[in-house]
């Protein structure tokens, strides 16, 4: 009977341990993401270069919107078809940060102060957006 008694108690608290680990797999799975390489300082430029791959990570295009401070689109640029982008900006006086989406997926915001004068490779996987009837 004590055999039994740990069994089921191994057995709840070990899905209860599950269930809480659950949420934040979850979280992760909803969300595009990205990692910044630096490969290296500019003091003339800020070299950005940014590959678009979707969730499974095949190569899709995609929109870097280049933002000011209100939210208003400065400028826009489209990746080829491979999903590979490359800026060089000269003067990132009033940008105040970065976008990279496409629609139907998720959107990535990248404050342009990580990215200024530096020479920088984006890897870009953008997460489909959900959607109910």
């Amino acid at each position: 009977m004590l055999k039994i008694k740990i069994l089921i108690a191994f057995i709840f608290f070990g899905l209860s341990a599950i269930k809480a680990q659950s949420p934040k797999s979850e979280q992760n799975d909803t969300t595009s993401i990205y990692k910044i390489i630096n490969d290296g300082d500019n003091t003339q430029f800020t070299a950005i270069s940014v590959t678009f791959k979707d969730q499974d990570g095949y190569d899709i295009q995609g929109y870097v919107g280049i933002r000011d401070q209100d939210d208003e689109n400065i400028a826009s640029y489209l990746s080829d078809k491979k999903g590979f982008a490359y800026l060089l900006i000269s003067n990132t006086k009033y940008i105040k940060y970065l976008t990279f989406d496409n629609i139907g997926y998720n959107r990535i915001t990248i404050p342009i102060s990580k990215l200024r004068n530096k020479n920088s490779t984006i890897h870009i996987k953008l997460k489909g957006q959900n959607t109910t009837n």
